[in-house]
């Protein structure tokens, strides 16, 4: 017997009909929208929200509580014409470092950078984050201790480490 292949389809048109909505919903209940993204596999829809805090972390009764507000808004509003299923998520552990107010945000805190432009022969850096000046993060390498400034443009990624 040949396995089942399931194709899915990133559906930008539902994000941009959803967007408002899911922004709106986390407004009222204290949350942001980090991401949402709606995948299609043949005739069901995917919805995937990750909600974040301005200050602390995600509990799942937060994703709980926006999981029941942002259905309910799904359902009334109707908008979708297909079935979903719905899943509210946080960021994670080691969330994503998207902008400068990331960085700033998480001073303190362990990340790993990837960059598109090699410094002293490195293409990542682990370590602490120290601060952030205009575009330009510092770090301190886990490994060697050495201190980096790193300009905001060649970072090509950058995550929050856990450190144990």
């Amino acid at each position: 017997m040949l396995p089942s292949i399931f194709i899915v389809v990133i559906d930008m048109e539902n994000i941009e009909v959803i967007r408002p909505i899911a922004e709106r919903t986390a407004r009222q209940l204290g949350f942001e929208v980090f991401d949402l993204k709606v995948a299609r596999r043949s005739r069901r829809l995917t919805v995937i929200v990750t909600i974040d805090l301005a200050e602390g972390s995600v509990s799942v009764s937060h994703c709980e509580e926006y999981s029941r507000a942002i259905d309910q808004e799904l359902e009334k509003e109707d908008i979708l014409g297909a079935p979903f299923d719905l899943v509210v998520q946080s960021p994670g552990a080691e969330r994503p470092l998207r902008n400068i107010a990331d960085f700033e945000r998480f001073v303190g805190s362990y990340a790993k950078l990837v960059l598109n432009e090699p410094i002293d022969k490195r293409s990542f850096i682990v370590g602490k984050l120290e601060g952030v000046e205009n575009d330009v993060v510092r770090i301190t390498e886990e490994d060697s201790s050495k201190m980096y400034a790193v300009t905001f443009s060649i970072i090509k990624r950058a995550n929050l480490k856990l450190r144990f």
